[in-house]
């Protein structure tokens, strides 16, 4: 195989990897979102321990997700390719930061969070659907991103 054909096959390989992690992602936001949407009447701290798990799992996944995105993943790929976008990496890798501080933050006051506490768990909650903008927001940077170098590779789908 000759070295351009190498960088093609990487090239794709990175595009179906990226593609599956923002799929993965819609997923794991669709079944928070379905949670937080709202505190229910009833039931409350069983709503409160699934709205915990499923945010743990959003959290977990993102966490891993930046770390690949800036080691060796995509954003590696994008910068070899075309140095010209380093401006535009460096405006995701410092959106990264800011992602996952408010993250970490929500996790926290969830760790300590009374679910009786109408007012503060309202509050949280709120600030769970403004994370999911953001985030929902740096994917479609990422994808123009991606799409720029990686296309039809990466193409447009959902």
């Amino acid at each position: 195989m000759q070295e351009q054909d190498l960088a093609e096959l990487k090239d794709l390989r990175i595009a179906q990897r990226l593609r599956n992690e923002h799929l993965m992602l819609r997923e794991i936001t669709a079944n928070l979102k379905a949670v937080a949407c709202q505190i229910p009447d009833s039931n409350r701290r069983q709503w409160f321990a699934e709205l915990k798990n499923r945010y743990e799992q959003f959290r977990a996944h993102m966490t891993k997700r930046i770390a690949l995105e800036e080691v060796g993943g995509f954003m590696t790929a994008v910068e070899q390719r075309q140095p010209s976008f380093a401006p535009q990496i460096e405006h995701l890798r410092q959106a990264h930061g800011r992602i996952l501080t408010l993250i970490n933050s929500v996790h926290q006051e969830l760790a300590e969070l009374d679910p009786s506490d109408t007012e503060t768990l309202n509050n949280c909650r709120v600030r769970i659907e403004f994370i999911l903008s953001e985030v929902n927001q740096h994917e479609r940077s990422e994808e123009v991103l991606v799409g720029f170098l990686f296309a039809p590779e990466f193409g447009e789908e959902g």
